[in-house]
């Protein structure tokens, strides 16, 4: 592969990580205002969706186990079990 070509497949694969970063981010920001609201079912919901973007985020999967822990729901909260 030239020194162009492979460039420009680098740089899309950072574009597509940036957008897929940004959409987690979105999610993430709206869950956190549904949290605050009271709405937990819809936190829960918008923390997968920004789970999905970025499933390995540490801090995104402790807001959504806690979330279920507030709900109730601590089997779902604690992986493994």
């Amino acid at each position: 592969m030239s020194d162009a070509k492979s460039y420009r497949a680098e740089l899309q694969v950072t574009r597509n990580q940036l957008a897929s970063s940004r959409a987690a981010l979105t999610s993430a920001r709206t869950a956190i205002n549904a949290f605050h609201s009271g709405n937990l079912q819809e936190a829960v919901r918008l923390y997968d969706e920004a789970l999905g973007s970025d499933p390995d985020n540490p801090y995104l999967q402790n807001l959504r186990a806690y979330t279920l822990f507030r709900l109730g729901r601590i089997q779902e909260a604690v992986p493994g079990n």
